[in-house]
Formats: structure tokens, sequence, C-alpha cells
């Protein structure tokens, strides 16, 4: 009998070492959430009532950043995670602002998953969104420097000091990554509106930055990971299509989701 109690309380332990915290928002991650998106609430109530879900996306990826030991609960969190930013950018219109911002955090997600192929995409869809997103072009950078192809991440922070002259991030990556002063001059091109940047915030996980090194043990992960998508270049695409020169990945249209940005004429 002693010996039945004993095993039982063993599995008993164990199941509770296993089990992954409640899915509710705790009040620390509300506030989060209400500092770095539903404060930026605008007039667009039909693209807005979806952003609970970016909530989601943002702060299960938080719950992988702090979970990384536990292989178990690190993959569940990543998996609600990257279904938060899907459930977003299949439920918005295309031409709502938040979407490229929304992509460059389901690849970052993607990016801890280790499947850098769907990360590649993310980052480079949105680009075509916004060729003027800072972030993309730092977290695209990240993965080629990740895979020790700095030659292909510097190239990437040329193209995006040439767009976004100004970021700050995109000059230091440059120099960091080998890139020679002065920085590379401003290209002439047709203007396009800004992404709204997060406004520093509780959350560690900020628009530009989490572990490039990042090195996780998922199913998934020998199948999935692959080489990035070549960097974009604004001024002379050379992939894809004239319709559609920025996303050389992109599912065909019969596999994209609702609302996803078409990836071929």
């Amino acid at each position: 009998m002693k010996k039945v109690w004993l095993t039982g309380l063993l599995f008993l332990s164990a199941s509770l070492a296993w089990a992954v915290p409640p899915f509710h928002v705790t009040p620390e991650e509300q506030a989060m959430c209400q500092t770095m998106i539903y404060a930026r609430k605008d007039s667009d109530r039909d693209n807005w009532q979806h952003m609970h879900h970016y909530c989601d996306c943002v702060r299960f990826t938080d719950r992988a950043l702090a979970t990384m030991g536990n292989k178990y609960d690190f993959k569940y969190n990543l998996q609600i995670a990257v279904g938060g930013c899907d459930y977003v950018l299949s439920h918005t219109t295309p031409d709502f602002h938040m979407r490229p911002e929304v992509l460059v955090t389901k690849g970052k997600a993607l990016r801890l998953f280790n499947k850098d192929t769907e990360a590649a995409v993310a980052f480079t869809t949105a680009l075509q969104m916004n060729p003027n997103y800072a972030p993309a072009y730092y977290n695209l950078a990240a993965l080629y420097d990740r895979q020790g192809n700095k030659k292909m991440a510097l190239e990437v922070v040329t193209n995006g000091l040439k767009r976004v002259s100004g970021s700050k991030t995109l000059q230091r990556r440059y120099i960091e990554l080998g890139g020679k002063l002065p920085y590379p001059a401003p290209e002439q091109v047709p203007e396009v509106a800004e992404a709204r940047v997060l406004p520093e915030g509780p959350s560690a996980f900020s628009q530009e930055e989490t572990p490039a090194d990042t090195k996780t043990e998922t199913n998934n992960s020998t199948s999935n990971a692959g080489a990035a998508a070549p960097p974009p270049t604004p001024s002379s695409p050379t992939i894809g299509s004239p319709a559609n020169p920025w996303c050389r990945f992109c599912p065909p249209p019969e596999l994209q989701q609702p609302g996803q940005a078409p990836s071929t004429p």
C-alpha cells in the first residue's frame, strides 16, 4: 500500500512539473498588452477587434523565452504565440497598418522554433507591405547572422539603411557586421507609410531584439529549418515576380490564408 501511495505521489509531482501555467492573461501581461497594443487603437474597429489575439502572440512568446529550459512548455508557448499572430493575419484586411508588425513578431517566434524558412517568409512579407519597416530588416539580418552568413546579413542591413537611414538599431548592426563608414546613402524612393513601432514596455520581446543565437530542441527543428529568403533590394529586386518581388518562399495562392498578401500575380 505504501509503495502504491509513493508511486502515485511521484506521478502527481511529475505531472505538476510538466503542467503549463493557465492560459488566461495575468495582470502583468494585461498591463503589457495595454501599453504595447491596446493604447494604440485607432478608428479601424473592424480590424482592431481581433488584436487581442496579437496580445496572445506577444505574451506567449514572452512565456516561451521564460521557459526555454523546459522543452515541453517552450514548444507549447511558441505554438500558441504563432497561432495568435496567424489569427490576426487571417482576420484583418491586407491594408491594415499593423500587419507588418504582426508578421515580424510571428517571424521571431518561428525563429525561436528553428523554423528559419518560415521566419524568412514572415520578415520578407512584412517588407513587401512596408519597405520602410526597420524591424523587418533587423530580424531578417539576424536570421542570416545566426546561420553564419554575415555577408548576406550585412547586405540586408545595408538595404535597410538605404530606406530607413535614421534607424539607430540598423546603424549599430551595420558596424557590428563589418560595415564601413559612412553609412549607406539614402535612396530616393516613393514615400511609404511607416509601420508603428512598439513603445518600450515591460515585455522582454521587443520588436527588434531577441536572442539571435538561440538553439532549441523541437520535434520539427530539423525538417523546418532552412536557408533564409534572399534579402530585399528595394531599388532593383532580383527575386519573385514583377508584381511581388519580395517573397520568394511564399505559398501558392491556393494555400494562403484569408487576408494574407498574395504571393504571385
